[in-house]
Order: C-alpha cells, then sequence, then structure tokens
C-alpha cells in the first residue's frame, strides 16, 4: 500500500485480502438481513455496494482516489470459469436438446457481432483492432 499524489495505491495481495474481507462482510450482512436472502442478493454484490459507498465516501471527503491492482484479477477470473466448465457434464448438455443448440447457435452469433462492432468503432478512431 503506498500513497502517492493523491492516490491510494494497494497491490496485489492486499487487493485479494481486501476483497476477501469485503465478501466476509457480505456474508455478514447477508445473514443479518432477511430482504437480502429473500430476493437472493448475493454475497459479493452486497460486500462490493459497501465497500464501493465507503470508497466514495472517502473520495467525496477527502479527495483522495483509491486504486487496486488487477494483476491477480486476471487469474482468478481463469479459476473462476475453469471450475465452472469442470461442473459441466456432457450428459447435462446432450439432455439440453434443440433449445440448448438454438441458445448457442444465438450465443456464437452475437459473440461475432460483438467482435466486429468492437473492431468497426475501433478503426474508426484509428485505435489498434
Amino acid at each position: 500500500m503506498e500513497f502517492n499524489n493523491g492516490v491510494l495505491h494497494f497491490g496485489p495481495f492486499f487487493a485479494v485480502t481486501l476483497g476477501i474481507v469485503v465478501l466476509f462482510l457480505g456474508k455478514r450482512v447477508n445473514d443479518t438481513v432477511g430482504i437480502l436472502r429473500e430476493f437472493s442478493i448475493p454475497e459479493p454484490v452486497t460486500g462490493g455496494m459497501i465497500a464501493s459507498l465507503l470508497i466514495g465516501l472517502v473520495y467525496l471527503t477527502t479527495r483522495i482516489e483509491v486504486e487496486f491492482d488487477l494483476a491477480t484479477r486476471d487469474f482468478l477470473l481463469v479459476y473462476f470459469f475453469t471450475t465452472i466448465g469442470i461442473n459441466a457434464s456432457l450428459k447435462d448438455l446432450l439432455s439440453g436438446g434443440k433449445p440448448l443448440i438454438i441458445l448457442l447457435s444465438i450465443t456464437i452469433g452475437y459473440m461475432f457481432l460483438q467482435n466486429l462492432t468492437g473492431i468497426t468503432v475501433a478503426s474508426w478512431f484509428d485505435l489498434p483492432t
């Protein structure tokens, strides 16, 4: 953690540790507040909202910006989506039948459309494509 020119920068280890604390804060609040459980609000969302409000309050009162090193985010995202993929079974996918094939086709089509849109807009602004 370092402070330079009005920016409080948290390194990767501290950022992940703070993320875990925020997750547990969200779990504690969700266990206490019944309406959050009733509407199935995830603990990370609750904790993240509280943390973002606190960071926003720090900025509004002190003009100190809070910055997190996001280097570990990419690794953690790969782990997260890998565990989701590991839980998928071929039997479940095959039982999806025609609706799953239609959904998959639409999803792939929109992926290509999204990439084409991004490349087109980037080329309009002379950005690397």
